[in-house]
């Protein structure tokens, strides 16, 4: 694409809308569309509900859907040519998009553990999950999942659903390396019938009723993030378990506010336990060494340092080593651990009666010192020098419980130091 999709997203789903009280222009895109593409009848409409994310289709698709919408409806920003190459709308002109006919009967799922009546739980791959929802079989529904989000296009209100971009990039990138561990997805039978969804306990067989609706309940991200992940890499190994439950919609949405009250990790927690990060394991090494005057003085909650019974924050430290050492490979970690543990046993006891030289902001800068001494080979004695030059506290007007070091704070902290050091 030679634009951001999200741009040719917004003009399609405002065209839409603009056109959806009429019942014979939609008809008129939906034959366009079927003829010359061979895409599913009513499939703009499952966009415009919400019940096929547009986020979710391929770009070819979403190309063939601008090229109908420019033709049928005469709206000059969906012209594909603005958003595509030659070659791409080309390549589309002789694709077919008819549905998989392998999920159009019944949903079937084996080898199901039954939790119990309306409760079960079973494995799948990331391919058998992006055929249900490429084919309409899982769908997301607002009530049930986290609700949608009001933008203006042009003269038209367009509803999307409420994503975090980041999330999906991260749990992208954590599949494609073999990162990201099976966790829990979960869809909901949305039926009063009891017969919908049948277990079958001889088999541990499950069947869900065609043409009965499915929803997403918990875990649309993870699904942004594997259909991202298989463009890549169509044969990706990553399966997840899924639960399958049967609920009405006010269950499924007591089910929605029972998941939000999940405690999530804090920041400092967070960041203490990516352990695949190279600069994250210095950090921990440096924590956890013996006869080091930092040891187990570095939290991961605010209150042990406003209780003094820590000097700084692992994030503060963490950010230090980051911008500082900026570590590359694995042998790095214990040589720059070891070098931190020398550093601090010099710093610690030329600052600890110095009240304003102990601001846990502060210890992102006496970092940053580290990397400094490290990478010039400078003598740890010279440290004296440079802290009698450390005066005034620059966070001071910020107060020793500032909650966020921000990209600012570090700026300040850093021409503090950068200033001693000259």
């Amino acid at each position: 694409m030679k634009r951001d999709r999200k741009q040719l997203e917004n003009i399609l789903l405002g065209c839409w809308e603009e056109h959806e009280k009429s019942r014979a222009d939609f008809e008129a895109l939906d034959d366009y569309l079927y003829r010359n593409y061979k895409i599913p009848l009513n499939l703009v409409t499952d966009i415009l509900s919400l019940a096929r994310p547009i986020d979710l289709i391929s770009a070819e698709l979403l190309c063939a859907l601008a090229n109908g919408t420019y033709k049928v409806f005469d709206c000059p920003g969906a012209n594909p040519s603005k958003f595509f190459t030659d070659t791409e709308i080309e390549a589309v002109g002789n694709m077919t998009f008819e549905q998989d006919g392998s999920v159009d009967g019944d949903l079937k799922f084996t080898n199901v553990l039954y939790v119990r009546r309306d409760h079960y739980v079973t494995v799948i791959s990331s391919q058998y999950l992006n055929k249900l929802l490429d084919n309409g079989r899982i769908v997301y529904r607002p009530e049930t999942q986290r609700g949608t989000v009001t933008r203006r296009s042009g003269d038209s209100i367009i509803k999307k659903i409420r994503i975090n971009h980041n999330h999906v990039k991260h749990i992208d990138e954590m599949i494609r390396k073999r990162q990201y561990e099976p966790t829990m997805l979960t869809i909901n039978v949305l039926s009063d019938d009891p017969d919908a969804c049948v277990y079958n306990s001889r088999n541990r067989s499950l069947s869900v009723k065609k043409g009965v609706e499915v929803d997403m309940t918990d875990g649309l991200h993870r699904a942004y993030g594997t259909i991202k992940a298989l463009i890549n890499n169509p044969d990706i190994d990553q399966p997840w378990i899924l639960c399958v439950t049967h609920w009405p919609i006010a269950r499924a949405k007591s089910y929605i506010r029972q998941e939000d009250y999940k405690t999530p990790l804090s920041p400092e927690v967070r960041a203490s336990m990516d352990q695949n990060d190279i600069a994250t394991q210095i950090v921990t090494s440096f924590n956890e060494a013996p006869q080091n005057e930092m040891q187990g003085r570095i939290a991961t909650d605010t209150r042990s340092v406003s209780e003094r019974s820590a000097h700084t924050l692992f994030s503060v430290v963490l950010d230090g080593v980051r911008n500082g050492f900026k570590p590359k490979y694995q042998k790095d970690i214990p040589i720059i651990a070891d070098y931190l543990v020398k550093f601090y046993n010099e710093l610690v006891p030329l600052i600890q009666d110095k009240n304003d030289l102990m601001h846990y902001g502060l210890f992102y800068g006496y970092t940053l010192l580290a990397a400094y001494y490290y990478e010039g080979g400078t003598p740890l004695d010279t440290l004296s020098e440079v802290v009698n030059k450390l005066n005034e506290n620059p966070l001071k007007k910020s107060g020793r419980n500032i909650k966020t070091l921000t990209l600012k704070l570090q700026q300040t902290v850093k021409e503090w130091i950068e200033n001693a050091v000259v």
